[in-house]
């Protein structure tokens, strides 16, 4: 089943904490939370627009906590 998304997930990675990300991991935290924010966008659907903030602070929670277990946090 194909549902069209009125709100694409490519513009949220503004919402990325990058100050929280060592320069180096950059690239791969933004391609990271990209792909989350597309596979939440998708499961949420029409109502994205009113879940999307809480998404991605929940996933920038969810990457510092990554880094800190390896040691890798700013």
């Amino acid at each position: 089943m194909h549902t069209s998304n009125a709100y694409p997930a490519g513009q949220d990675t503004s919402l990325l904490n990058e100050s929280a990300i060592p320069p180096h991991l950059l690239p791969k935290a933004r391609a990271w939370f990209q792909r989350r924010m597309e596979h939440y966008a998708a499961k949420h659907g029409q109502h994205w627009p009113e879940t999307r903030e809480w998404i991605a602070d929940y996933i920038n929670e969810e990457l510092r906590e990554h880094l800190a277990k390896k040691g890798g946090s700013a």
